[in-house]
């Protein structure tokens, strides 16, 4: 009869295992890829899931995305994407948190004018400027694992673009206990 009584009084674990996740901290960055549909804009979204599977025999990167969406889509369609690591800055947390929200009237697709996106016509590809420290460009592999309503994406690092930073030293944002977190709050 105490073991029902507890039993009921406990949250679900997923509960649990979400409210320890909060108190771990994040690297936060924002994914971008082409989209299928013309004019063949850019989607993107921001990921708390970021992280390095492995340097060798090359880089390869991981994270998670909630399915369906359109970004998930534009990076199945073409196969490569962008990672464009945000700085531990406000210049960082603003384009996060535009990342993270849905915008109706662009359905996730970014047009060059929209949060400082800028198309690299040389590159023929779109990336972010301020407030991000470097972007890493990648290509889809073919390994991935569905379960539920997430994806585990994994590609293989191919460039670093660097922004002036020279690898200094600079902290990435990062996400902790539901704020971004700036450098001056480590």
């Amino acid at each position: 009869m105490l073991e029902e009584s507890v039993a009921a009084r406990t949250p679900p674990i997923s509960n649990i295992v979400r409210l320890l996740m909060r108190r771990v901290p994040h690297a936060v960055v924002v994914i971008t890829s082409l989209n299928e549909k013309p004019p063949n804009l850019y989607c993107g979204m921001t990921i708390s899931s970021f992280n390095t599977l492995t340097l060798s025999p090359y880089p390869v990167v991981s994270f998670n995305i909630k399915r369906p969406s359109s970004t998930y889509d534009a990076i199945k369609f073409s196969k490569e994407f962008l990672v464009h690591v945000l700085a531990a800055n406000a210049a960082g947390a603003e384009i996060a948190q535009a990342f993270a929200k849905q915008h109706p009237a662009h359905t996730s697709i970014f047009p060059p004018q929209f949060w400082r996106l800028e198309y690299d016509a040389s590159r023929k590809e779109q990336r972010l400027r301020d407030g991000i420290m470097d972007v890493l460009k990648c290509h889809l592999m073919p390994q991935e694992i569905e379960l539920g309503d997430h994806a585990v994406v994994l590609g293989k690092v191919s460039e670093v673009q660097n922004y002036g930073n020279e690898l200094r030293g600079d902290v990435a944002l990062s996400y902790l206990d539901g704020k971004y977190r700036i450098a001056e709050e480590y």
